[in-house]
């Protein structure tokens, strides 16, 4: 979805840059004007600030992937007793055993409970 909106506001920065360019064919708006820079500048403050926005996002996106795996380490600890190896953990998510994983923890939590 992101990706989605992301492709869709660069196409739309590039019909920007496709209407800057031909506002440059009236009469006082050629390039280098103060109205041609201006438009320039605005496009160029929008794709930077798009940049930043998805660099921002793929920062977030990585910190919850992170507490995900760290998620699935405690689970598979409180499940198993042994500390889960980095491939193990990847097995699961790959395998989106992460809820089954969940599911025993909560049985063997309540089983100790009895």
């Amino acid at each position: 979805e992101v990706l989605k909106t992301a492709k869709s506001i660069k196409g739309k920065l590039e019909d920007l840059d496709k209407d800057n360019i031909a506002n440059r064919s009236y009469p006082g708006f050629e390039e280098g004007t103060l109205t041609d820079r201006t438009r320039t500048s605005i496009t160029n403050s929008l794709r930077k600030k798009l940049k930043d926005v998805m660099g921002d996002f793929q920062v977030l996106r990585q910190k919850i992937m992170e507490e995900h795996r760290q998620t699935i380490e405690r689970r598979y600890f409180r499940v198993t007793g042994e500390m889960a190896t980095a491939e193990t953990v990847a097995h699961i998510i790959h395998a989106g055993q992460s809820e089954n994983l969940l599911l025993k923890s909560i049985q063997e939590r309540d089983q100790v409970k009895i």
